[in-house]
């Protein structure tokens, strides 16, 4: 793509963003990026827009394909109901290798989780009984 051809995409995203999204609700909310991306034909466009400009078009993996890395991607019920099951027997490292997940990511959830009082207990690190067995 030449230099002609981006100059005309920024110009159509500045034109976008004054035309519409200047009087928009959302225009100053904190993470209204969610929103715009998902709900708003201004904000698709504007998406769309963007990716041409990048030499690479960006391509969203899905949570199949992310076995193997971190994850990226929202909580499943079924991890949510590991996590609820299993935070008082396995340590957060433990967990977070088990679901794939970082380790703050795991103890951020754990946090949220026990504010909606869904968790009571979190362990924090193995604890060793007299024989060198994990209590």
């Amino acid at each position: 793509m030449d230099r002609k051809q981006k100059k005309t995409i920024r110009l159509k995203i500045t034109q976008l963003l004054d035309d519409h999204c200047r009087g928009c609700e959302f225009r100053s909310v904190y993470k209204s990026h969610d929103y715009c991306n998902q709900y708003c034909l201004i904000g698709k466009e504007l998406t769309t827009c963007s990716t041409m400009l990048l030499d690479k078009p960006v391509v969203k993996k899905s949570a199949e394909e992310n076995i193997g890395t971190m994850c990226s991607y929202r909580w499943t019920i079924e991890e949510e109901f590991y996590l609820i099951n299993h935070a008082s027997i396995f340590t957060i490292n433990h967990l977070a290798k088990r679901l794939n997940r970082s380790y703050g990511a795991v103890h951020n959830k754990l946090c949220r989780l026990k504010k909606e009082k869904k968790v009571l207990f979190v362990k924090r690190k193995r604890e060793v009984d007299a024989y060198g067995l994990p209590s």
